[in-house]
């Protein structure tokens, strides 16, 4: 597993239509998707270049110290001892659940019960297994955070 951080990415890059290989001047776009599908396939497609951008992965031949010499040494004169190279990710597809994954909120809600002492001082309730325990007839209070996370890598 590789751990990476969740980003989001400007709606002006969003917008952006999806680049063509072809040299041609101008390409009629071939495509009968309606305006929210053609979003989602901008989309999947600038969040995989820019994970594309994070991720890199390399390759090397280790040779096993299990051969004997004369093999051993037969190996290295043929590959000499050191096979290596990069991994293409470019056939790698990123669906609709990788991006939800991949992608962070827009808003995030931090919510939490607090209950007043008896000096009127905000105590913390315990919290175990998900849950919130409070004492029977206790006045209780929600506390909201919310936090606005449109700014982004790029601004």
């Amino acid at each position: 597993m590789l751990p990476v951080k969740k980003f989001r990415l400007p709606d002006d890059l969003i917008s952006q239509p999806i680049p063509t290989l072809s040299d041609r001047q101008f390409v009629v776009g071939k495509s009968k998707l309606s305006i929210e599908e053609e979003h989602t396939q901008r989309e999947l497609f600038w969040y995989r270049e820019e994970l594309l951008k994070i991720i890199s992965a390399r390759w090397k031949e280790v040779i096993r110290s299990s051969l004997n010499l004369l093999s051993l040494l037969t190996m290295i004169v043929k590959t000499n001892g050191d096979r290596h190279g990069n991994l293409s990710l470019r056939q790698q597809r990123l669906t609709l659940p990788m991006l939800r994954a991949l992608r962070t909120d827009v808003v995030r809600v931090d919510l939490a019960l607090t209950a007043n002492d008896t000096d009127g001082a905000p105590q913390t309730l315990d919290y175990r297994g998900g849950k919130y325990i409070a004492s029977p007839n206790t006045m209780l209070y929600l506390r909201v955070e919310l936090a606005n996370t449109t700014c982004s890598l790029f601004s």
